[in-house]
């Protein structure tokens, strides 16, 4: 038998935020910690923890589910997308922006300011941030330039009071049938997810944005 992973689970339900006019079931605490064990009763780790979620809205939910999902290319020259889920139609891409970012060369930043802004201005209910790795060949200054983006990303959507999964680069690419790291793949497959999109995804240099709209379909992985 199983021993179920005792940890927190990485959706935290009080945090979630409905759209506005939902008519949501009134659940007393007990209800809902109920609710929450039987969802995660044998996950191990986070990942699983939210397979779980997912897959009992998937096989419970009776009624048209509508979210909101923020994704998350990090790094200086990455992405920001928001796409919007509705039951039973395909994902739309609502918006994908390039990381806003401030000063120059060494001093190059991203602007938190600007990137909260444009969360709130969408307001999503979830986030999905891709993990921050070191890369191969990459030197000290270059990769902790990498790595102070991608901790102010993750900080600044925590801030946002959005919960937040940090997914493998594998496991998303393996979603969408990528492999290695060609950026222009990728962008090609999110003109095909999204085609009514194809002003945001428009540009070459547009692989940050949709590697972000890719990057927020991960809620599709189990």
């Amino acid at each position: 038998m199983k021993k179920r992973n005792s940890a927190p689970s990485v959706l935290h339900l009080r945090k979630l935020k409905g759209e506005s006019g939902t008519n949501l079931a009134s659940l007393s605490k007990a209800r809902l910690k109920e609710l929450i064990e039987q969802a995660i009763v044998d996950a191990y780790g986070e990942e699983e923890q939210v397979g779980g979620f997912f897959t009992m809205i998937e096989e419970y939910l009776a009624v048209p589910f509508r979210v909101k999902i923020l994704g998350v290319d990090p790094g200086v020259h990455g992405g920001l997308a928001v796409i919007d889920v509705l039951d039973g139609a395909s994902p739309q891409l609502v918006d994908a922006i390039d990381i806003p970012v401030t000063g120059v060369k060494a001093k190059e930043r991203i602007d938190a300011l600007a990137v909260a802004e444009w969360i709130h201005g969408h307001q999503p209910q979830h986030a999905y941030i891709e993990r921050g790795q070191a890369m191969p060949r990459q030197g000290a200054s270059s990769g902790f330039k990498y790595g102070r983006a991608v901790g102010g990303l993750e900080a600044v959507v925590t801030l946002c009071k959005i919960p937040v999964t940090i997914i493998e680069p594998s496991a998303w690419k393996r979603l969408h049938g990528l492999r290695g790291g060609d950026k222009e793949v990728s962008r090609q497959r999110a003109l095909q997810l999204f085609p009514a999109a194809h002003s945001l995804l428009a540009r070459k240099r547009d692989h940050g944005r949709a590697e972000a709209a890719l990057i927020a379909l991960a809620m599709r992985v189990k």
